[in-house]
C-alpha cells in the first residue's frame, strides 16, 4: 500500500456513511437571506416546507387552526358555541342532529339589554359567557347555565367611546378586551376596569396561551402579530408558524380550516365529513388546509468530513414523503478544504438532481455528480403546490464510491471519462445487489432465538420464530408473547431432555411465569494460573442473597400422612388406614347421602395407595386468570407436559390466606411472627407496618413464638 493513500476497502465492500437526522441533528447551516429555510416538523422532526407566517393573524383569529375562531367559544362540558354576527344569534352544536341550534331569547336585534349590535367575539371562562357588542360600546357577561344576564362590563368614562371587538380570559380571571379604537384594555375577575395599553394597528382578535401569554392579531397590519405577557410587555421569542404553537394551546376535538371553517363531522353520533361555515350552516365547498405552505425552501449542511482526500462520495440517501405535487431536488459541491459556508460557488453553479416520487418504502436515493474532494457541502431544494409538502425523516450520505468495476477487467477503468460512465451505470444494479449482500451478512441473526423474527404478515402463516423451534422438536404456543419465546427456545437444549418428568415442567413453568430472570448472573470465570492483589480501594464482593424460587408444582403422594415406626403418633400427623381414605358406600353399614360414594372400582384394599398416585396440582399467581391469554398459554403448557397417565390440577395463588380454601403451607402459605408494632414518628405507614395494642385482659390474643394456644388464647375465624 502507497504511504498516505487510504486503507483500501475490506470484504463486505461496503462503503462508510453520515445520517443526518432529527434526532442526531440535521447539522444544517444557515442559508443566504435570499433563500428561505426548511422547518422542522414538531411531531416527527422532519425536514418540512414552512408555514406562512400570514395564517397566524388570518383564520378568523385561530391562529392557524390551533385554537377556535374568535366567536367560537368552548364550554367547560366541551360544548361548542358559536356567534352568528350576520344574524346576531348564538348557537350551540348538537351531536345528536349535527348541527348548529339557536339558543332562544338571547341575541336579535335593537338595543335592550340582551339585544346585540354588530357582536364581533365571545369567550368563555368560569362559567361566564363573555360576548363583545361592538356598537352598544359593552361586553355582556351571562350565565353559562340559564344564560341570565350578569351585567356588562365598560371603561370608565374618560375612556369612552370605545369598541370591542376581541375579548379573551386569562387563567386568573382578568379580562382582556381588544378596542376597535387601537387600545388594549385589562378588567379584573370582579368586573373592574385596571388600565389599558395604546396598539397600533387595532387588534382584531385576541387569543391566551397555557402561559398567560395574549396573542393581538391585526391581519394586514404591521407586524400581523404581537404576543405580550401578563403585563402586556413584547416577547422576545415570539412564535412565526402555527405548528411552533401546538404545544402551547388545549388540543382541539376538531380541525379549522384558514377560513376559519370547523370541521365537526367527526364529533357527530354518526360521524361525516360535514363541515360549518362561521355562521353555523353547513359547508359544501371542498376544504382547504389548515396552514398553507410556502413553494420553495432550501436545506444546506455544514461540511462533512470523509477524513480520506480526494474523496469520491458515492450518493445521497433520502428517506420521508413525497406526496404527489411536490418534488425535493438534491446537489452537493466537494473540496479538500475546509471552505467558509458563503464561500461555496460550486453548488450555484451545479444542477439539482430531482425527484418527484419516493419508492414504496419511502426511499429515493441519486448519486453525487461532484469533483473529488474530503469534505462534502449538501444542499437539498424542497418545493410544493402550496397545499403539501415533502417531509425528510433522514438523509445517508455514503462514502467513498465502491464500484462493481472492480470485478470488471482494467481496462474498463484505463479511460477516466469511460470509467465514470462505467462507475454510473454499474451503480443502477449496485443498491439490489448490496441489499442481497445484505441479507447474506445477517442470515446468523436468523438462526439466533434473540434476533429471529417473530412476526408475520400473514397471521395463518408460521413465523421464523415459531419454525425455528420446529427444527428440534420444540413447540411454541402462540400465546405466549416473543420475549417469552425466545427465552424458551435459548433453553430447549436443558429442557428437552427432561420432558415428562417433576423438574422439566417445573422449569417450563419458570419461564412462562418470568421467575427465570430473577435468578443471578453466573460470576465471571477468572483465567486459571493468574492472580493479582485488588486495588486498595476496593472493597469485599457482596455475597449474593439466596434465592428460593417457588416450588410451583406439588405431587400428591406427598398427601399421604402415614405412621412412621418408632416416630408416628395418632392424630392430625397420621391417619390409620380405614374406610375413611376414599369414603366407598356400604348398605346397612355407613351410607349417607352427600358423604359417602359409590366407587366399584379398583380394589377398595389398594385404596390407602392410589387415593394420591399419579396426581399433582400447580399452584400459579393470581394473575395469570385474569388474563386469558396467559391462562390458555398456562394450560396449554400443563396439558401438553403432563405426562399421560397422571391427572393435574390447576390452582391461582392469590395474596392471602384462607384455611380450607387456600392454604398449603409451603406453596401458597406461610406461617410468621407478626411486627411488633410501630413507633410515632419513626416508622411509615403501609403494608409492613401494624398498629398493636395490649391484648384486652382474659380476651383472645396470638403470638407466634411467643404464646398462643388455639382454644384458650387463640380463635380462628
Amino acid at each position: 500500500m502507497i504511504p498516505g493513500m487510504p486503507r483500501p476497502p475490506s470484504p463486505p465492500h461496503d462503503p462508510r456513511s453520515v445520517l443526518l437526522n432529527a434526532k442526531l441533528g440535521f447539522h444544517a447551516q444557515r442559508v443566504a437571506p435570499q433563500a428561505r429555510a426548511v422547518a422542522l416538523d414538531p411531531a416527527s422532526g422532519a425536514l418540512i416546507l414552512p408555514s406562512l407566517p400570514s395564517e397566524l393573524a388570518a383564520a378568523g383569529g385561530s391562529l392557524g387552526g390551533v385554537r377556535p375562531p374568535s366567536n367560537v367559544a368552548l364550554g367547560p362540558d366541551g360544548g361548542i358555541y358559536l356567534l352568528d354576527r350576520r344574524d346576531h344569534l348564538l348557537k350551540r352544536f348538537d351531536r345528536c342532529t349535527c348541527s348548529f341550534v339557536t339558543i332562544p331569547g338571547i341575541g336579535g336585534y335593537g338595543d335592550g339589554p340582551r339585544q346585540w349590535r354588530h357582536p364581533r367575539a365571545i369567550a368563555i371562562a368560569r362559567h361566564n359567557l363573555f360576548v363583545c357588542d361592538r356598537d352598544n360600546q359593552r361586553i355582556s357577561v351571562f350565565a353559562l347555565k340559564g344564560l341570565a344576564l350578569r351585567g356588562h362590563l365598560r371603561p370608565p368614562t374618560t375612556e369612552q367611546p370605545w369598541r370591542p371587538i376581541a375579548v379573551t380570559v386569562d387563567s386568573l380571571g382578568r379580562v382582556w378586551v381588544g378596542d376597535a379604537m387601537g387600545k388594549l384594555h385589562r378588567f379584573t375577575p370582579r368586573g373592574t376596569w385596571e388600565r389599558f395599553w395604546p396598539l397600533d394597528p387595532a387588534p382584531r382578535h385576541l387569543a391566551i396561551d397555557c402561559r398567560d401569554r395574549v396573542y393581538v392579531m391585526a391581519p394586514g397590519g404591521t407586524p400581523p402579530l404581537r404576543v405580550l405577557d401578563g403585563s402586556a410587555a413584547p416577547v422576545s421569542d415570539a412564535p412565526r408558524y402555527p405548528a411552533d404553537l401546538a404545544g402551547f394551546f388545549p388540543r382541539l376535538a376538531f380541525s379549522v380550516d384558514n377560513r376559519g371553517w370547523l370541521c365537526l363531522g367527526a364529533l357527530c353520533d354518526a360521524p361525516t365529513t360535514l363541515r360549518f361555515d362561521r355562521r353555523g350552516r353547513p359547508a359544501e365547498r371542498t376544504p382547504v388546509r389548515v396552514a398553507p405552505y410556502r413553494r420553495r425552501a432550501t436545506y444546506r449542511s455544514k461540511p462533512l468530513d470523509s477524513k480520506i482526500p480526494q474523496c469520491v462520495w458515492h450518493r445521497v440517501q433520502l428517506s420521508g414523503d413525497l406526496p404527489a405535487g411536490a418534488r425535493v431536488g438534491v446537489r452537493a459541491f466537494c473540496a479538500d478544504q475546509q471552505t467558509p459556508g458563503p464561500e461555496v460557488q460550486g453548488l450555484a453553479r451545479s444542477e439539482y438532481c430531482v425527484a418527484h416520487a419516493f419508492d414504496g418504502d419511502g426511499r429515493w436515493d441519486c448519486l453525487v455528480r461532484a469533483a473529488p474532494g474530503r469534505y462534502l457541502w449538501l444542499e437539498i431544494l424542497l418545493e410544493g403546490n402550496g397545499v403539501v409538502t415533502p417531509k425528510i425523516d433522514a438523509i445517508l450520505v455514503e462514502f467513498p464510491r465502491i464500484s462493481l468495476r472492480r470485478f470488471l477487467p482494467a481496462t474498463f477503468g484505463q479511460e477516466p471519462v469511460s470509467a465514470d460512465f462505467t462507475d454510473r451505470f454499474l451503480a443502477l444494479f449496485d443498491t439490489t445487489l448490496r441489499s442481497i449482500e445484505r441479507q447474506v451478512d445477517h442470515m446468523a441473526a436468523l438462526f439466533d432465538p434473540s434476533s429471529a423474527p417473530a412476526v408475520v404478515a400473514d397471521s395463518r402463516k408460521l413465523d421464523f420464530l415459531s419454525w425455528l423451534g420446529s427444527w428440534i422438536g420444540l413447540t411454541a404456543d402462540r400465546n405466549w408473547d416473543a420475549f417469552t419465546r425466545r427465552r424458551l427456545l435459548k433453553r430447549a437444549s436443558q429442557l428437552l431432555d427432561r420432558r415428562g418428568t417433576l423438574r422439566g415442567l417445573r422449569e417450563q413453568l419458570l419461564v412462562l411465569l418470568g421467575f427465570d430472570r430473577l435468578l443471578p448472573c453466573a460470576a465471571e470465570a477468572r483465567a486459571p494460573g493468574r492472580c493479582g492483589h485488588a486495588a486498595s480501594n476496593c472493597g469485599p464482593e457482596p455475597q449474593p442473597m439466596p434465592l428460593k424460587l417457588p416450588p410451583l408444582i406439588l405431587e400428591h403422594f406427598r398427601l399421604r400422612r402415614w405412621l412412621r415406626l418408632g416416630t408416628g403418633r395418632l392424630g392430625e400427623e397420621a391417619v390409620v388406614w380405614g374406610e375413611r381414605v376414599v369414603g366407598r358406600t356400604r348398605l346397612g353399614a355407613n351410607a349417607q347421602a352427600g358423604v359417602t360414594r359409590l366407587d366399584t372400582t379398583p380394589n377398595p384394599a389398594l385404596d390407602p395407595f392410589l387415593v394420591h398416585a399419579n396426581q399433582f396440582s400447580v399452584f400459579v399467581p393470581a394473575r395469570c386468570r385474569d388474563d386469558a391469554r396467559s391462562r390458555k398459554a398456562l394450560e396449554n403448557l400443563v396439558e401438553r407436559e403432563a405426562p399421560a397417565h397422571t391427572r393435574h390440577y390447576l390452582h391461582f395463588v392469590e395474596p392471602r390466606f384462607r384455611i380450607g380454601t387456600q392454604s398449603m403451607l409451603g406453596f401458597d402459605a406461610v406461617v410468621a411472627a407478626v411486627p411488633q408494632g410501630v413507633t410515632l414518628g419513626e416508622t411509615p405507614l403501609g403494608t409492613a407496618s401494624i398498629l398493636t395494642g395490649p391484648p384486652p385482659q382474659g380476651g383472645p390474643a396470638i403470638a407466634v413464638g411467643k404464646e398462643g394456644r388455639v382454644g384458650t388464647t387463640t380463635h380462628l375465624a
